[in-house]
């Protein structure tokens, strides 16, 4: 099957890519394989298996509005937490601090992760933070890096992020210095469409379990182009058939590669082999 990057061809030329993904070769775990999806124009895409060390060579050969490439997760497989946070910078959303979202999602799914896995051994030095932010948008994903948990796909994930994200509004919501609110829908999609700001006003009172002052949550929300608030957890991120891109890859034709946030790169949005 022909490339159509011919930039990963010169670097790989012995690789085989197909247009289909039942036809692409299941990796080899004992040879550190990843399944990697190459985003193509026109919303087309081509499929491989690589190793660590071939996706490393390709993404140092090839330059970076062309490293349009993604880990494809299989449904089935073990995956590791990881979600992304974003939101568009609209004038409504300048009151969002970032940081403060960072730590806030960090304290949380740590606390709830070390006692769900009776594993004290997390920390928060487990979290990767990956950055591909844009004037009009604020996009970062989030991975932790700890051999000893694995969710069973990423069913088993969305459910998890959903009821920890469900459980914090409802402890907002339930918080005896916001004003009480009757006739709450627990289900999330439809709880969000409620959410009013107030919930999060107060500034002496932490989430339970957690040192996060109930202020700071108000951090994880954003307001859509409509005016209405939303969770800036994305939670279409866990389909069955699951694309996540890859580290200094960007998706096509928006030149923004996905860097470690603070990660300095020079004028050529290349990269030194030395902050790898």
């Amino acid at each position: 099957m022909p490339y159509k990057n011919l930039d990963i061809e010169k670097v790989l030329n012995h690789i085989e890519v197909h247009w289909k993904l039942k036809f692409c070769p299941k990796r080899r775990l004992n040879f550190n394989e990843y399944c990697i999806s190459i985003e193509l124009e026109g919303k087309k895409r081509q499929y491989t298996c690589l190793s660590f060390e071939q996706l490393f060579e390709i993404i140092i050969n090839v330059p970076t509005e062309k490293r349009c490439f993604y880990e494809h997760i299989r449904y089935g497989y073990a995956v590791k937490f990881y979600l992304d946070y974003e939101y568009f910078k609209y004038h409504q959303n300048e009151i969002i601090n970032v940081n403060k979202a960072i730590s806030s999602i960090q304290k949380i799914f740590i606390n709830v992760l070390k006692i769900i896995s009776n594993n004290n051994s997390i920390s928060i030095e487990d979290m990767i933070i990956l950055k591909a932010s844009s004037d009009e948008k604020e996009s970062l994903h989030i991975i932790l890096d700890n051999d000893n948990i694995r969710f069973l796909n990423t069913n088993s994930l969305n459910t998890f992020v959903s009821e920890v994200f469900r459980n914090i509004l409802l402890a907002a919501i339930r918080h005896d210095c916001i004003r009480s609110v009757n006739k709450i829908n627990f289900n999330l999609k439809k709880l969000f469409k409620s959410v009013w700001l107030d919930w999060f006003k107060c500034i002496n009172c932490k989430l339970k379990n957690t040192e996060i002052i109930f202020n700071e949550i108000c951090n994880l929300c954003a307001y859509d182009k409509s005016g209405y608030l939303i969770p800036c957890i994305d939670l279409k991120v866990y389909n069955r058939e699951q694309d996540f891109r890859i580290f200094m890859c960007t998706k096509i034709n928006e030149m923004r590669p996905l860097m470690v946030r603070n990660l300095l790169i020079n004028s050529n949005n290349d990269f030194n082999k030395g902050n790898v």
